[in-house]
């Protein structure tokens, strides 16, 4: 990744740190989330994409 994530932080689920570990998923996977975006805004029909979390994605249920 282009950006290192301090290990220290790894179990840490607050806000602050989920934000960041979005944002290094976001910049290692640059690929796959522009893909995503053109999937998004092709059309018609409007498209969606729906993401279910579950109990091991506490990193997702901040608004950040």
């Amino acid at each position: 990744p282009a950006i290192e994530y301090p290990p220290k932080q790894y179990h840490s689920s607050s806000e602050e740190d989920s934000v960041l570990k979005m944002a290094i998923i976001v910049e290692g996977h640059r690929a796959f989330f522009k893909g995503l975006g053109r999937f998004l805004r092709m059309g018609p029909p409007r498209r969606r994409v729906t993401f279910i979390k579950g109990n091991h994605d506490l990193n997702l249920h901040w608004s950040g």
